[in-house]
């Protein structure tokens, strides 16, 4: 027999409709295709309803008339994903429709969900964890809540709970050994062979306790960062290694099956972990742990292919495993987070990462719209879901149990991906463009078209070909197709400071890296500003790295520098310090620079500058009281050789503080008048 839904648990927030009763909702609005799909809502009149999915398409809409005090809506069947439900005008809530599965039935499961139980959330939002397809959750059991008296170990009833609650619902733990404990060394860490003994004995506690329950620890969080000794902070790689070789030579033979994971930092910071690495910390871990923030996905498969090689290189020319335990999309709404979500699982899966866990199951406290679902206390209902929830149960469905085979329709500058699984005989492809694009399919079938909420339609081709349009939002391509390509439509793109960068070579794809300090008169003189900027003004920086990262060091300042992504601004000089992405034009004609930068809205903020042959062709603010956020399309005549600079200023107070920014760049060649005409169609990789 079908469950009938149960009810929502709204307060009293619109005039004709007031809390729902009766029947009640599922936990977190979210229906399986197995139940009776109800929305029921109190009224005391009829009630008009409009329900809309993820892109604001009305699905449904109408008037409910209430029995009583009580309006049935029914959405209409067969429609998959993300909704939210109206009442005149006004949101009242969200809903979801996802198709059921059975985690018991998902052995070897890599896609799993960072939660916070040991700070004290309730156990009752799990069930929506394995209600999505997610087989595994991170948490913690606090080193220094276990062991308050040396060698007594016990442990919180909330952290009881949790475990027993995870084990009757079939998910598997990843712990997190956290953090330090006043009674060895430091609270904020060990740093002796005596507190790493301690530290080692705290794991095996957790062993104890949760036997056969615990099959992997993930030795300390975030070394790199924010988690370290005072004494390890000169030298945060040689202190870790140390540890994680303590650890491993005292839990490995008592718990040879256990799986050690390493490093867990923020990031890929590939200095950081080659200096753990050089000093023999990767013997010593089963799986190397990375946390890849960024602003985009797109770019993270590089920086994973650097780490891969690294692994090799120390590991006698042999892969090892990599976990990325936290990843997330620090900003955007809900559609937008969505598709980060299931773009950077793709990536992951295509870099060979073992497991990924996305941060945060639900909004809670400094994160608060990172989750997958709500907060128990919100007003669409406890736990109500979000669009990401949807994204991971759809990519889960669509790519649990499929291999990853290889990229398609892959070319310099592209705007496609396109990324080949296969599951059985069965062929999936994950695709996506940065911009819209076209991509062209050769195959004689027709093909199953999954979009990012889970519907499904046909794609019929036409003499053996069919068309597939693109964007952000990704889509899954089920069957057999014999080649694709990307249809390269627009203007040619000729430059990218993200894919062309290079933190060791100046002038490598005619970009260079350098400084001014704006006066107009070269650099460091003291004058005021009298004229256009030359080539004087203009100064190298320097290759440098730190344990976070390869990038270009200005004078001065620590943090004056530029990276792939972004840099920081300097105070020096009449102007403040510049950093200056130079790009050098290897044609004649009309460009396009599409240009998007962020800052973020403490301090003053900075100014973005773009200079062709030293005159300035455009200037934004962007940061402090001004929008975090700048996208412009500019569009410029250059001749070959011509020098366009792309600068950040450190505001109008030279206040250089909080002036880190993101930047990027991508040039288009609108009309050459020297090249031959671009290519209209891009092959295979």
């Amino acid at each position: 027999m079908r469950r009938m839904a149960r009810g929502l648990s709204f307060g009293p927030v619109l005039l004709c409709a007031a809390a729902a009763v009766g029947r009640e909702m599922p936990l977190g609005n979210v229906f399986l295709t197995t139940d009776e799909l109800v929305l029921p809502v109190r009224a005391d009149g009829p009630v008009r309803f409009a329900i809309r999915d993820l892109w604001g398409g009305v699905v449904a809409e109408g008037a409910a008339e209430p029995k009583g005090d009580l309006a049935l809506i029914r959405p209409p069947a067969g429609r998959l994903g993300y909704f939210t439900l109206e009442l005149d005008g006004k949101t009242l809530t969200s809903f979801a429709v996802i198709t059921p599965v059975d985690i018991a039935k998902m052995p070897d499961n890599p896609f799993g969900v960072m939660c916070h139980f040991a700070q004290g959330w309730d156990v009752d939002v799990m069930p929506l964890i394995a209600k999505a397809g997610i087989g595994s959750f991170r948490d913690e059991h606090y080193w220094a809540h276990v062991e308050q008296r040396r060698g007594e170990y016990i442990f919180p009833e909330r952290s009881d709970r949790y475990m027993k609650e995870a084990a009757r619902l079939g998910l598997d733990p990843l712990i997190v050994m956290s953090f330090g404990n006043k009674l060895y060394d430091h609270e904020d860490g060990p740093s002796t062979p005596e507190g790493y003994l301690g530290y080692a004995r705290y794991g095996e506690a957790i062993l104890r306790r949760y036997a056969g329950q615990v099959r992997w620890l993930e030795v300390w969080n975030e070394y790199n960062g924010t988690w370290c000794p005072p004494a390890a902070r000169a030298d945060r790689p040689r202190y870790y290694a140390e540890m994680i070789k303590h650890v491993h030579g005292y839990l490995k033979p008592r718990y040879p099956d256990v799986k050690l994971l390493g490093c867990a930092c923020v990031h890929v910071p590939i200095p950081y972990l080659e200096g753990v690495f050089r000093r023999g910390g990767l013997d010593y871990m089963d799986a190397v742990v990375i946390h890849p923030y960024r602003d985009v996905p797109e770019g993270v498969e590089l920086e994973l292919r650097e780490l891969r090689e690294l692994i090799r290189k120390h590991n006698g020319g042999r892969e090892k495993p990599v976990w990325a335990t936290e990843f997330g999309a620090m900003a955007g709404l809900g559609r937008e987070r969505a598709s980060y979500l299931a773009r950077m699982c793709v990536l992951l899966l295509s870099e060979k990462v073992e497991r990924m866990y996305w941060y945060l199951m639900r909004n809670y406290q400094d994160f608060p719209d990172m989750g997958l679902v709500e907060k128990p206390e919100h007003p669409w209902g406890r736990y109500a879901v979000k669009p990401p929830y949807v994204a991971y149960a759809n990519l889960i469905r669509q790519l649990y149990g499929a291999e990853y085979v290889g990229r398609e329709a892959y070319r310099k500058y592209t705007r496609a991906y396109v990324f080949l699984f296969r599951r059985a005989r069965e062929e999936i492809r994950a695709c996506w463009g940065t911009e819209p694009v076209d991509i062209e399919l050769v195959t004689s079938k027709p093909l199953a078209v999954v979009d990012m909420m889970g519907n499904e339609s046909t794609l019929v081709p036409r003499g053996g070909r069919a068309r597939l349009e693109l964007g952000l939002d990704p889509v899954f391509v089920r069957g057999a197709v014999r080649s694709i390509a990307e249809v390269v439509a627009g203007p040619e793109v000729i430059a990218d400071s993200a894919e062309d960068f290079d933190a060791r070579e100046q002038g490598k794809a005619s970009w260079y890296y350098g400084h001014y300090d704006g006066d107009g008169q070269g650099q460091g003189d003291g004058a005021e500003p009298s004229g256009p900027y030359t080539d004087d003004d203009f100064e190298p920086m320097a290759p440098s790295h730190d344990d976070w990262g390869y990038f270009w060091q200005g004078p001065g300042e620590t943090w004056f520098r530029l990276g792939r992504g972004g840099g920081h601004a300097g105070a020096g000089g009449p102007r403040g310090a510049w950093p200056v992405r130079r790009w050098k034009s290897q044609v004649a004609g009309k460009i396009k620079i599409a240009l998007s930068v962020g800052c973020g809205n403490q301090g003053d903020g900075i100014e973005a500058k773009v200079l062709v042959d030293g005159r300035e062709v455009f200037s934004r603010r962007a940061g402090g009281r001004s929008p975090t956020k700048v996208r412009s399309d500019l569009e410029v005549d250059v001749r070959q050789g011509a020098l366009v600079d792309f600068a950040a200023t450190p505001g109008p107070d030279r206040n250089n503080s909080y002036d880190s920014f993101d930047y990027h760049v991508r040039i288009y060649l609108l009309r050459s008048d020297t090249a031959a005409p671009a290519p209209r169609r891009a092959g295979a990789e």
